[in-house]
């Protein structure tokens, strides 16, 4: 009687164990579990359960965006209005430049004050150029960071995914590379790290796995803001529609550590773009 009581109760905690399995792995990579006793979350948005853009949290025009593309290319792009569509569990699809140096994109409302934390979660679908991007910039650009996912393999030196930061390279530069063969229809968690003195960092992951890391350097005081988007610049690859899907953000520091609340003096973006290694410049 107590060797079976023991196998309910066994067989039991099996199946809990399955479970917690499951719904760990289904879980967002981003926005799962509740924030550290120590974690000030300062934007968080779970695209797989929006039906709809948050435009209190988020813009998706104005002077900071068409800055922003301005200054993402050399000569520098044109802002287009991106064309959002959301898909219940799938995320926030985004598309919108077509041609050649052309720029669109989302951008938080808000500014943010460092130490930062963010990581974003993100699928490339198809396109040619950078299907993904991820900055944090101030107002007047002149302290950045950014990631950059450029598709496809076909895109000679551009290919792979990339990190630039201020003051070593410009905004539209490539600076170290993250991860040289990307594919599509991969879902890829980026997380960039910025204290308030020191270098910054930046990794990529996938399933939980990191692929890919490099240094920051100190990339200036900010305050920063996010924005998702997309730019074409000068490709190999012959420019055609891009989409990427975009599943969930988040922004956070650690209790106590903040120069500043949310303001209104700067931008962090991120966005998806065609850019140019270090090496080569358009």
């Amino acid at each position: 009687m107590r060797g079976s009581l023991f196998l309910s109760v066994l067989a039991t905690g099996t199946i809990l164990v399955l479970l917690t399995t499951a719904i760990l792995a289904s879980a967002d990579p981003v926005t799962a579990g509740s924030a550290s006793s120590h974690e000030v979350v300062l934007l968080a948005d779970n695209f797989d359960k929006d039906t709809a853009l948050n435009t209190t949290e988020w813009m998706d025009k104005g002077t900071a965006l068409t800055d922003l593309a301005a200054a993402s290319s050399s000569p520098g792009s044109t802002f287009v209005a991106p064309k959002l569509t959301f898909v219940h569990s799938k995320g926030m699809r985004m598309s919108g430049p077509t041609g050649d140096y052309q720029f669109s994109g989302i951008a938080s409302r808000s500014t943010f004050g460092l130490p930062l934390n963010l990581a974003v979660s993100v699928t490339a679908n198809y396109g040619c150029a950078d299907v993904f991007s991820i900055y944090l910039t101030n107002s007047d650009l002149s302290d950045y960071a950014a990631v950059f996912g450029n598709f496809p393999s076909t895109n000679g030196p551009y290919y792979g995914v990339w990190a630039t930061y201020s003051p070593t390279y410009h905004l539209y530069q490539f600076g170290p590379q993250l991860y040289s063969t990307p594919g599509y229809n991969i879902t890829y968690v980026v997380k960039l790290t910025v204290p308030a003195k020191g270098n910054g960092s930046v990794s990529l992951w996938q399933k939980g796995v990191q692929i890919g890391v490099a240094s920051l350097g100190q990339i200036g005081k900010g305050p920063f803001r996010v924005t998702l988007a997309q730019r074409i610049g000068l490709p190999y690859c012959s420019p055609v529609p891009m989409r990427a899907t975009w599943h969930s953000v988040k922004l956070s520091r650690e209790d106590g550590t903040g120069t500043s609340g949310p303001t209104n003096a700067s931008i962090a973006v991120v966005a998806q773009v065609r850019r140019i290694p270090a090496f080569a410049r358009i």
